[in-house]
């Protein structure tokens, strides 16, 4: 069984401020908790990756107090009707072919093609560092994460966050649509959708990263529909943990998110999923909207 504080959104949904690092100076998160790489228990990680047997533990420095979007999110102000965009679909994949790792898992086909990328998150925590990424661990997205999943808390998956904080993420291979619905830092109930995709690098082109082999996939947003909603834009960039359950298949993962590419190791948020349908301590996982 996968274990977290709060796996996926932990800082406050209402007024809750959650951008990511990347290219851009200005990476966010707010919680000031942290919690070490290697302070982790049993889960299973990403094929491919050395955090085969490594999940985020429940710690007093993890943040687990109150909900905010997950590293996947953005989207369209609907306060005044409150509805839900349901248009925007995956990514479009560019032209290329995924450029894959030695010792990568099998390529699941489809997904985003990863061809190569620059971070420079331009963090006080990342020292002016930058990573070149050559190729990825997980061609398509090879976990076997596929479908709509929802956030939840509380290991309850009726727990899906304080007030009207909703949110769900629809992975399809390693590309994701992801929308939120909640109250925004301005007091305005919104609906908001960011699309994106993951892939797993290299433990050696995160140099001189803390626990290399821990950090196992990096999500990079293309877009988010309002930008700058709940702190989200569309060109952040996150490092992250991403742990799977260990019975049953992945129909609960959790995410531990080093939005401030901390050289240390650390993450600022952790957030935990349900995939919709299925039943987690008999109960069955359903999605908001």
């Amino acid at each position: 069984m996968l274990t977290a504080g709060c796996l996926v959104a932990c800082t406050t949904a209402a007024g809750g401020s959650r951008s990511g690092g990347g290219t851009s100076s200005d990476a966010g998160g707010s919680s000031d908790a942290t919690a070490d790489a290697t302070d982790v228990v049993q889960a299973d990680a990403l094929p491919g990756s050395d955090a085969s047997d490594t999940a985020v533990a429940e710690d007093a420095d993890s943040p687990s107090d109150a909900p905010a979007p997950a590293d996947v999110a953005g989207g369209e102000d609907v306060s005044d009707s409150g509805g839900v965009n349901t248009e925007i679909g995956p990514p479009d994949p560019p032209v290329g072919q995924d450029q894959i790792c030695d010792g990568a898992s099998e390529p699941a086909g489809g997904g985003y093609p990863f061809t190569g990328l620059t971070v420079t998150p331009g963090t006080p925590e990342s020292e002016g560092t930058s990573w070149a990424f050559s190729c990825t661990m997980c061609p398509g997205g090879t976990l076997g994460i596929d479908g709509k999943y929802v956030y939840f808390e509380n290991d309850d998956v009726r727990s899906q966050g304080p007030g009207d904080y909703q949110e769900t993420i629809e992975f399809s291979g390693n590309s994701f649509v992801n929308v939120i619905k909640g109250v925004d830092a301005d007091g305005a109930l919104k609906t908001v959708t960011a699309t994106g995709y993951f892939f797993c690098p290299d433990p050696s082109e995160l140099a001189p990263m803390k626990s290399p082999e821990f950090w196992n996939i990096v999500i990079v947003y293309l877009s988010a529909d309002p930008a700058g909603a709940f702190g989200l834009d569309g060109d952040d960039i996150d490092l992250a943990f991403l742990g799977v359950e260990t019975i049953g298949g992945p129909d609960r993962i959790g995410l531990a998110v080093n939005q401030f590419w901390d050289l240390n190791g650390t993450w600022q948020n952790t957030f935990e999923y349900c995939l919709v349908g299925s039943v987690l301590d008999g109960k069955v996982c359903t999605a908001p909207f």
